[in-house]
């Protein structure tokens, strides 16, 4: 059958006109700045929120400060961790007090590097005084021991919840984390006691 001349191809009104590679990478490219912008907008302002109290700056990592740390922490560890509470509720409050005697040693003897290095170590400031507040919580809770209650040891959290035990780890780690010790308040049984 004889072909007549061809039809010329006129496009649909609902086709799109064939567009260039250089285009649709434009396109593309747009398309990944914007939605880097919005994610680093997003994480921005999610981090401008956030608790400041709830984590330090970073973690501890002056040599100076960890040079002290890392010693006077494996001291205070081991004399905690040799102390067992253990006995009727004034025999447990004395050990627990003795534990927290330990930690104050160790935290005086951080305390007793160079004002000025640690002013300007922000972690270091707010672990000290995380440590000042485990102690503090540790002697209320032997007080009450002493007078015969059945305290119970509750650690302050940061705004996601975690204790602040977690938060000194972190900040710390591995030169010193705190002694699971310090932190389980249920005394050894002792049978006869």
């Amino acid at each position: 059958m004889p072909s007549g001349p061809e039809y010329p191809h006129y496009p649909i009104a609902h086709e799109p006109p064939p567009q260039s590679l250089s285009q649709l990478w434009l396109v593309a490219a747009i398309g990944f700045v914007v939605g880097s912008l919005i994610v680093a907008t997003v994480a921005v302002v999610v981090i401008s929120r956030a608790d400041p109290s709830a984590a330090f700056a970073t973690y501890i990592d002056d040599p100076e400060i960890l040079h002290v740390i890392e010693p006077e922490c494996g001291r205070m560890t081991d004399t905690v961790e040799s102390l067992i509470v253990t006995g009727t509720p004034k025999e447990q409050a004395a050990v627990i007090v003795k534990q927290n005697e330990a930690v104050e040693r160790f935290v005086a003897a951080v305390r007793e590097i160079d004002a000025d290095v640690l002013a300007t170590d922000e972690p270091t400031v707010g672990w000290l005084a995380d440590w000042d507040v485990l102690v503090s919580l540790r002697s209320v809770y032997a007080a009450e021991l002493e007078r015969g209650n059945r305290p119970v040891l509750e650690l302050p959290t940061d705004s996601v919840g975690d204790p602040i035990n977690e938060r000194m780890d972190w900040a710390s780690e591995p030169e010193c984390v705190v002694p699971d010790t310090l932190l389980d308040t249920d005394p050894e049984v002792v049978k006869g006691v």
